[in-house]
């Protein structure tokens, strides 16, 4: 084998056993920091590469990321009670970066998003209360259900240079953009906002 064969084997096994040992991390602990073992289901504290399900079942509860230039898949919020997350900030690699199924979330965390066209699914009633930052990428696309309408605030910056702000809502008899459904509060910068969403947006 010789040396260039041998550097691209090992640069693909490296990746290889990385993304094996890439796991959902489910978050059951009501409020605390992420770094307590106990809070998360058979004691899976994220590392790196993993993603974080934040499945909260205790009223208003405050969740803290403790964990310094954290950078994972996704961030998702899948519980049945309200929370709020606060703390450091996180990278999400991939393109759906954060997804939000639960009434009256409260995102403080600071997001960046590093895919070319990430975006953020919001099913539900969310306050995206930390900056959000998409420095690769071309289009920025927030995702919402009709069940979100009129309750997605935005109170963080937006810094995305490169990218086009979109919005789409996620329903067959919902065709049109429904721009009341959102409130943008924060400084945005942005190659241009709120045009349609290229077909090929949505993935997974």
């Amino acid at each position: 084998m010789s040396a260039m064969k041998k550097v691209v084997f090992a640069v693909l096994s490296a990746f290889a056993a990385f993304a094996a040992s890439a796991k959902v991390c489910v978050w059951t602990g009501g409020s605390g920091k992420w770094s307590e073992v106990d809070k998360w289901e058979n004691g899976a504290v994220p590392v790196a590469g993993d993603t974080v399900d934040v499945r909260n079942s205790t009223a208003s509860a405050v969740i803290e990321n403790d964990i310094p230039d954290l950078v994972l898949a996704q961030l998702l919020v899948t519980g049945d009670a309200a929370c709020t997350l606060i703390g450091s900030g996180v990278t999400l690699t991939d393109a759906k970066a954060f997804s939000n199924g639960v009434a009256n979330t409260r995102c403080e965390l600071p997001l960046q998003l590093s895919a070319q066209k990430p975006y953020l699914y919001t099913y539900d009633k969310i306050v995206f209360a930390g900056d959000i930052s998409a420095p690769n990428a071309t289009e920025l696309l927030f995702w919402y259900t009709r069940k979100a309408a009129y309750r997605v605030t935005v109170s963080g910056d937006i810094v995305a240079p490169n990218a086009d702000i979109a919005i789409k809502p996620n329903n067959s008899v919902e065709r049109d953009v429904d721009y009341r459904a959102f409130t943008f509060s924060g400084k945005i910068v942005a190659a241009s906002l709120f045009k349609t969403a290229s077909s090929d947006s949505i993935r997974g």
